[in-house]
């Protein structure tokens, strides 16, 4: 699962209510998602059904990334409320930023499989009519996707078409979507997926090493720290392919390797 925090708000995942101890019951899925609801994190309603009716502890991640925010996490099920409330964060914040986009009845690329977590989600949100098209060459990691969603959501797997092929040139057949989530860091936007995206339609993207200069991504030679990233929402303004950008947030996001190419 993927782990973030925001510099902004750090003392309410990081220093805020435990969420369970040794010592204490582990909070239910419910009872993490009515905390966070009471934090303020979700503020959608369509974000809180959807994340009640999706378990994350259902799903599985083959290779865990982390951040100085978080603690190591082993390729198990979420078997602890803790862990499962960490990973949560970065996804909740995610369907935040896209929930605009993720109406019924919408189209929707998921760039990165992952775990599946984030494509249920969404296939959730848009409905028997709309549709999510998740991309990521890791076969493992999409084998484990659709034997999740089967057993647990079967319902959602109509929604959901897999497939196996790199998500640096998209899906222009099923192009144009309305929300593009791009499940891993890049270190710049490619055109390919704006060109993919309606007007209108929303992304939300990490980069690596990247500063924004006239609303657009540019890597940043100078910096420093080679893994730095950020989280960033673009919003397509333009049949030109013009876009506007807004930085959300610090993240650590596992990176999208060659062998997604």
């Amino acid at each position: 699962f993927l782990r973030c925090c925001s510099r902004a708000r750090p003392s309410r995942f990081r220093h805020g209510r435990q969420l369970c101890t040794s010592s204490e019951p582990e909070m239910t899925h419910e009872e993490v998602i009515s905390l966070f609801q009471q934090q303020g994190l979700i503020r959608s309603k369509r974000v809180l059904e959807a994340c009640l009716a999706i378990n994350p502890r259902l799903f599985t991640s083959p290779t865990p990334p982390t951040s100085d925010a978080s603690v190591e996490v082993s390729e198990e099920p979420f078997a602890a409320a803790e862990d499962a409330a960490n990973a949560m964060v970065a996804y909740i914040i995610t369907l935040e930023l896209l929930e605009k986009g993720l109406e019924k009845g919408k189209n929707v690329l998921d760039l990165g499989t992952g775990t599946g977590f984030t494509a249920a989600c969404m296939a959730h949100m848009v409905g028997p009519l709309g549709r999510v098209i998740s991309l990521d060459k890791n076969k493992l990691h999409q084998e484990i996707a659709i034997d999740t969603i089967g057993r647990h959501y079967p319902h959602l797997l109509k929604r959901i078409e897999f497939h196996e092929k790199s998500v640096f040139s998209g899906f222009p057949e099923a192009a144009p979507y309305d929300v593009v989530h791009v499940g891993a860091a890049v270190p710049s936007i490619p055109s390919v997926w704006v060109r993919q995206m309606t007007v209108g339609g929303v992304m939300t993207v990490p980069v690596v090493l990247a500063n924004v200069k006239d609303g657009k991504v540019v890597v940043d030679s100078n910096n420093t720290e080679p893994q730095q990233q950020k989280l960033y929402r673009l919003v397509k303004t333009t049949e030109k392919n013009d876009y506007t950008m807004g930085e959300v947030m610090d993240v650590n996001y596992e990176l999208f390797s060659s062998a997604q190419e």
